[in-house]
């Protein structure tokens, strides 16, 4: 009897890893993606001309930390779940937003 609970253990846990790794996705390659959209939304920022060099770099920075933490772990265990290691690709070679963005039209 005890025979059997472990190989059902073994078997479920090996099943359930599985699962997790059969899209390909990783935690590293959704924070990548990330970290990669909000370098593109930082781009997108435009500072006012009259704000000085060094304020709009400030400015820059902190939009770039806080879009990099967009949705915490909550989003980094969404991604791993519900996108494909083609998203992924198409979302880390986007050079817009706007082209991130349509990578959802394309899984």
């Amino acid at each position: 009897m005890m025979c059997r609970f472990l190989l059902l253990a073994v078997i479920l846990t090996t099943t359930g890893c599985a699962s997790d790794a059969s899209s390909g996705v990783t935690r590293e390659d959704c924070q990548r993606v990330r970290a990669h959209q909000a370098d593109l939304r930082v781009a997108e920022i435009s500072m006012n001309k009259d704000v000085p060099e060094e304020q709009a770099k400030r400015e820059r920075e902190k939009h770039k930390k806080n879009f990099a933490n967009a949705g915490g772990e909550t989003y980094l265990d969404a991604c791993v779940q519900s996108r494909s290691a083609s998203w992924v690709r198409c979302a880390l070679n986007s050079e817009r937003l706007s082209a991130l963005q349509a990578c959802d039209s394309q899984e």
